[in-house]
């Protein structure tokens, strides 16, 4: 007889089991099992069913929900810094992956991390980001501000406007190239926040 392969649950589905175990205490591990297998159609280990028995459910709670485990960081004291920097930043002011990375590093030389301990780059940022649940938002400005209706009826009105100039004298400039210390247009948050329009 051949044995279906067992399958790695997500934090998410375990969190699902552990709520499923406290609310029926009585429940066996085979009929955990059972219920992983119509619920999930995953095939589990009974250990797996034991470890996830003795842990309370906050232990499986995530902002990464398809993640298969908890991983522990090297060093929780400049995550927990930094996090608290983000949340009190996130409301106020546009934070790029730049500034965060100045801030982790700044933090990093607080803490005595040495560059063989810890090396700060775009790619531990993105590990960060995805360990804490934070993403890249979009700031909607002028550009989301008008319909195309709007856009192509002020196209008509600068045909009129720049008929009596011959075409030499007549220039395009687009508002971005002046401003070369404008704020960016994306920042990181961990929920889609209501921003004012610039």
């Amino acid at each position: 007889m051949a044995t279906t392969p067992l399958q790695t649950l997500t934090l998410d589905e375990k969190l699902q089991v552990s709520l499923k175990i406290q609310r029926t205490p009585n429940i066996q591990n085979a009929g955990v099992i059972d219920w992983v297998q119509a619920k999930f159609k995953k095939s589990v280990s009974i250990s797996t069913i034991r470890r996830i028995r003795y842990k309370p459910p906050t232990y499986f709670c995530s902002s990464n929900t398809s993640a298969t485990r908890h991983r522990r960081v090297k060093f929780p004291e400049l995550e927990q810094q930094l996090l608290e920097f983000f949340h009190r930043q996130e409301g106020n002011t546009i934070i790029s992956g730049d500034i965060f990375l100045m801030k982790a590093r700044d933090i990093k030389t607080a803490l005595q991390i040495t560059d063989d301990q810890l090396r700060l780059n775009n790619g531990w940022l993105a590990k960060f980001k995805k360990r804490n649940g934070i993403s890249s938002k979009r700031l909607h400005g002028e550009a989301d501000a008008v319909t195309t209706v709007q856009v192509r009826s002020a196209r008509y009105l600068l045909q009129e406007i720049t008929k009596q100039y011959k075409p030499e004298y007549i220039y395009n400039f687009d508002e971005s190239a002046r401003f070369y210390r404008l704020a960016p247009n994306q920042t990181l948050a961990t929920m889609k926040k209501k921003e004012k329009k610039t």
